[in-house]
């Protein structure tokens, strides 16, 4: 095993350059669920891979490009962070806590397309020049300057908020060291380099997927002009004509009809706690008033049991009928609800909505003689932050 040879000088370049190599899974994978099996995923790679080994040994932006590898397999995979790596029994995904919170800045950096997080990163949080970056992303100096304007130009950002918003993004080092360890327990395992290799065909497949899709839609296509041509039977398909008597429906399951998928993404969720509010991002959420207020019941940020009776949007206003449970509301915790209500709802229709109605009963929903109107577009205390999935 060639890799066996580099485990300690690999070592040694990770825990120099831990922070920057966390930073760049954690771009482009998002939650620390999936930012740290990238991270053990890159460095098994530089281990494994002859190529990626050789250049990863060659010094700090030798090894910073051979993370930046795994990351770009990552997103081209997975642009929108979807995946879900498995969890190893002793995974520190499991335990560890980030020493940042997931700001509006940052959020903001994290929707920009992959191509531009990595240059703002190094360039502006970590003071390389474009010419280090340009080693490390592969690329020159003059595309590496370019993407960053592109970026700053789609943020609204000054270089100044750009380099202060990334700049939280590192790892405790006793994380750091934690997560070498289960590398290294892992490389000394016999069947290390079966298990990698697998790994490997397997996300070669997976990147031919599209590939032998596009293949059996052209092979449907030449199948259906073939029939309707006639290049089977040698006679052009002629239509079945409908029986005399009998009434035909196109378009008609028998059942029903048919549901269009619904786009999912991330979502934030308000909280009243003590002292504020936390704010929970809850991934894979179906974009629908439904599941939103499902996830603020589930969290707290709405009085349990309430359901949706019907919704609408005109304009700039929404309107959202609730069921009886609404009415719990009360006193000073009804109020903090309430405004966590308007938040999370608010943040749902963004800068589209000006007004917004709660009601329940067929009334307005009020609380302390304040409805959500009052609360819309105001500024939460946001004294925590958490990452959670969607739920039934």
């Amino acid at each position: 095993m060639a890799f066996s040879h580099a485990i300690g000088a690999m070592k040694e370049l990770y825990l120099e350059n831990a922070r920057d190599a966390f930073a760049l899974c954690y771009l482009y994978a998002g939650p620390v669920r999936q930012a740290l099996p990238l991270l053990r995923s890159a460095l098994e790679d530089a281990l494994y891979l002859d190529k990626r080994r050789e250049k990863a040994l060659s010094g700090r932006e030798g090894f910073l490009w051979a993370v930046q590898e795994a990351c770009n397999e990552f997103y081209e995979k997975d642009p929108f962070g979807r995946k879900k790596y498995k969890k190893h029994k002793k995974d520190t995904g499991d335990s560890v806590t980030l020493p940042f919170f997931l700001t509006d800045s940052l959020r903001a950096v994290l929707k920009l397309h992959g191509v531009y997080r990595a240059p703002l990163y190094l360039v502006l949080a970590r003071e390389y020049t474009p010419e280090e970056a340009a080693r490390i992303l592969d690329t020159s100096p003059r595309r590496v300057e370019a993407l960053i304007q592109k970026a700053l130009k789609k943020l609204k950002f000054s270089r100044e908020k750009a380099a202060q918003a990334l700049s939280v993004l590192r790892l405790e080092e006793e994380d750091a060291a934690r997560i070498w360890q289960r590398v290294e327990e892992a490389a000394a395992q016999p069947d290390f380099e079966k298990k990698h290799r697998s790994r490997r065909v397997w996300r070669g497949l997976d990147q031919a997927v599209p590939y032998l899709a596009l293949a059996i839609v052209v092979l449907g296509i030449a199948a259906y002009l073939g029939v309707g041509q006639g290049w089977f039977t040698g006679e052009p398909y002629t239509p079945t004509q409908p029986i005399e008597g009998v009434i035909t429906q196109e378009g008609y399951d028998g059942d029903s009809a048919v549901s269009l998928p619904i786009e999912t993404g991330d979502v934030s969720v308000f909280v009243p706690e003590e002292g504020g509010f936390a704010e929970y991002i809850v991934h894979n959420t179906p974009y629908s008033p439904e599941d939103i207020l499902r996830q603020m019941v589930y969290l707290g940020g709405a009085p349990a049991g309430v359901s949706l009776l019907s919704s609408s949007q005109e304009s700039l206003s929404a309107v959202w009928e609730l069921s009886e449970e609404a009415a719990s509301l009360a006193g000073e915790e009804g109020e903090r609800t309430l405004q966590a209500m308007a938040a999370t709802i608010g943040g749902y229709y963004g800068d589209s909505l000006e007004e917004l109605s709660l009601r329940c009963q067929g009334e307005e929903l009020t609380v302390n003689g304040k409805a959500a109107q009052d609360f819309l577009g105001g500024q939460l205390t946001v004294t925590r932050t958490g990452e959670t999935d969607y739920r039934e």
